[in-house]
């Protein structure tokens, strides 16, 4: 299955090549806006994004040599945009990495991927080394390292071009992207120019973007399909994109929403699961309003593709000008960029029905009593090569047969930084073809030139669009507590009503089975998996002493356990089943006038008794048992539950919170202080946090959510 043409990507050597002629040829259009929680633009011309990328060049060029690699510590907002494109113009090879909170995890992992890919420094505002350089001191992998900082000076400085971007290495390293895979063995694909400069290009074809295009983005900018897609793809085609952070997303999926009928977006992306928030979160009045009749590509990607979830989102928008054929499935990894397939523009998704046991068994037939329904991804991109492989003979399989999807072409990256083995395990497989295959570690089927992705070879657990390896879940759920077995747990996921749920299974001691409060020891793992890793499993079970099922060698038999689970024939000793958020309409019980009319006294107390009983609807458990000084992830709420906490107070006291407070690993004592300052301001100016500002100069009308 390939497609072969000649991209005008062939045209330039780097993206900062393409920047500057857009620079040149269109200074003063807009190339990206980001709009702030409470409203405010921030906007760059081409002009601008070109003359403060070379300023951040220099700034890092005074401190660092280029090939140098630079971690990226920024929140998503301008300063990261900026700050990326600096290190492509200073030959400097970008880190992105996730902004860690406090919990202990994401610092780990932080110093993991310094220590893997040798950093020399930190790239990141002023205010950020201010208030993380303590906590990096106390690490001996981050202690060592550079800070540079990323402030109004930099962009002040007069500047000209590093180098000549013209003469840039298109096969040198442009940036590492770490995948989301064990916290223990992070792994870094090495982008190459090239390698964007080519994927850029197939997005651009296959989405049938121009200059006139104009696109949206909440995705976070770290991952691969928020920084190829949401910022990269429309800096080389050169139209403008309107940003907004991940969490305004979350917080109120209305807002994105709103921002493509008031901004008149034509593309955008997101995965499976932002639809389907989208479809429990919002009702018909408040989607009443919008236009969405502009939206020509909404690309849904990077996590399995749910048929449902599709019809679902259609109908909830057809009202509102949403057409089916807006939806262009596709696959991609960030082994080879982003994009490896995607649908025709205009074309309705395709989707087919296939016996379910018969797929479990990766063979392909009609459906029978048991079906389940597939999502076609589309066909390769611009000079892109997709193979169905058996994995273990490595020889192609004749359509419809389900194997390894293999992929090559100029979009594959060069491998995984300072692992050639490897590299050469994954990267560069031969085949009879002449050309080296990308193994994907994912299977699927061909059907009439379409890839129908059906799973994956490893033991990938997909949640909320984040890639969650078992073993690391598994390593948390056993310290949970003393009542469980080292080496017994098995984690994976299950679908339920058109969700993907985590589930964890793990024996109990043979010394603690009769005295073991399992209820308790379910919610300890539930929390703890919420604290350390930031998801919240929808079932614990806890199984008899040696009955987990494992290999001869003693690992973990996870399929298995998954398909014993799914038939109901586990050796339960408990099991605990939690509430998906669709299923909890989180009310904080009290209102605004209500709490303003008490003492401050009474005020804090009536306050603090309504939260704590809406996180314990929440974390499920007792109000009893929750200790108002502990963090709310101690407490059991994952991220997204912490988000929906925020926006349940939000709406129902009028104010604007931070989102850091919560984030930030907060109590719910430091919580009340925060909510009772903000009510504070709110009443003594006037403001509500709440309100729309449409009529406010330069803020659009996607506040009002």
């Amino acid at each position: 299955m390939n497609t072969t043409a000649l991209p005008r990507s062939v045209n330039y050597r780097s993206l900062p090549q393409r920047l500057e002629e857009l620079a040149a040829v269109q200074p003063c259009s807009k190339a990206f806006t980001f709009l702030s929680d409470h409203g405010c633009e921030d906007v760059r011309t081409f002009e601008e994004v070109s003359r403060r990328a070379q300023s951040g060049a220099r700034a890092l060029l005074s401190r660092v040599n280029a090939g140098d690699r630079v971690i990226l510590l920024f929140q998503p907002g301008p300063a990261f945009i900026e700050g990326f494109l600096a290190c492509l113009y200073a030959k400097v090879i970008a880190v992105p990495v996730y902004f860690p909170q406090n919990r202990d995890s994401d610092w780990e992992k932080l110093a993991l991927i310094a220590e893997d890919c040798g950093a020399a420094a930190f790239f990141a505002l002023g205010a950020t080394r201010d208030k993380v350089q303590g906590r990096c001191q106390s690490i001996r992998s981050l202690a060592a390292l550079l800070w540079i900082a990323l402030d109004e000076r930099v962009w002040a400085a007069t500047t000209v071009l590093p180098d000549d971007p013209a003469s840039f290495d298109a096969d040198a390293t442009a940036f590492l992207q770490y995948t989301s895979g064990s916290t223990g063995d992070p792994k870094g694909v090495m982008v190459t120019h090239r390698n964007i400069l080519h994927n850029l290009e197939v997005i651009a074809t296959r989405l049938q973007l121009s200059s006139e295009s104009v696109g949206a983005s909440w995705l976070p900018p770290y991952h691969d399909m928020g920084l190829i897609g949401g910022i990269l793809v429309p800096l080389y085609v050169g139209f403008h994109v309107v940003h907004m952070s991940p969490l305004s997303f979350l917080k109120s999926p209305l807002r994105w929403l709103r921002v493509l009928s008031d901004y008149r977006v034509t593309v955008t992306a997101a995965p499976n699961f932002a639809y389907e928030l989208c479809v429990q979160r919002l009702s018909s009045q408040q989607t009443a309003g919008l236009d969405l009749s502009a939206w020509r590509v909404v690309c849904n990607g990077a996590e399995p593709i749910n048929p449902a979830t599709l019809r679902a989102f259609s109908a909830a928008m057809a009202s509102v000008g949403f057409r089916p054929a807006t939806y262009l499935c596709c696959y991609g990894l960030a082994e080879s960029t982003l994009m490896v397939t995607g649908q025709d523009v205009a074309a309705e998704p395709t989707v087919i029905s296939l016996d379910r046991q018969a797929l479990s068994e990766h063979i392909t037939k009609p459906a029978g009593s048991e079906s389940m329904q597939m999502v076609g991804c589309g066909s390769p991109g611009i000079d892109m090569d997709v193979l169905i492989v058996n994995p273990e003979a490595r020889r192609p399989l004749e359509d419809g047969a389900v194997g390894e999807i293999w992929v090559a072409g100029p979009s594959v990256a060069a491998g995984y930084w300072g692992r050639p083995e490897l590299s050469k395990d994954v990267f560069d497989v031969p085949l009879d073809t002449g050309r080296g295959f990308l193994r994907t570690g994912d299977l699927g089927f061909v059907r009439d030139g379409e890839l129908f992705v059906t799973g994956r070879l490893k033991d990938l657990i997909v949640i909320n669009g984040r890639n969650l390896y078992p073993q690391d879940l598994e390593a948390v759920a056993v310290a949970a507590d003393d009542a469980l077995m080292p080496n017994s747990a098995a984690c994976f996921s299950v679908t339920e009503q058109g969700d993907e749920q985590l589930v964890v299974t793990v024996e109990v001691r043979r010394t603690h089975r009769k005295r073991v409060d399992a209820q308790a020891v379910c919610r300890s793992i539930a929390a703890t998996l919420a604290r350390e890793v930031g998801v919240r499993p929808s079932h614990c079970v806890l199984l008899q002493p040696s009955t987990s099922l494992k290999t001869s060698s003693g690992k973990i038999r996870r399929h298995a356990t998954k398909e014993a689970f799914e038939q109901g024939v586990l050796r339960v000793l408990s099991q605990w089943q939690g509430r998906g958020s669709s299923d909890i309409a989180l009310e904080l019980g009290v209102g605004r006038e209500e709490l303003l009319a008490l003492s401050g006294v009474r005020r804090k107390k009536c306050l603090q008794k309504a939260l704590l009983r809406m996180v314990a609807v929440r974390a499920e458990c007792p109000v009893g048992d929750i200790d108002p000084a502990a963090s709310v992830f101690d407490i059991g709420l994952d991220s997204l539950a912490v988000v929906e906490l925020s926006e349940a107070i939000s709406s129902s006291l009028d104010v604007v919170l931070d989102q850091a407070v919560l984030l930030e690993n907060a109590n719910l004592v430091s919580l009340v202080e925060h909510v009772l300052g903000e009510l504070d301001r709110a009443d003594a100016t006037g403001f509500l946090g709440s309100e729309d500002v449409s009529d406010r100069p330069g803020q659009g009308q996607w506040l009002g959510a």
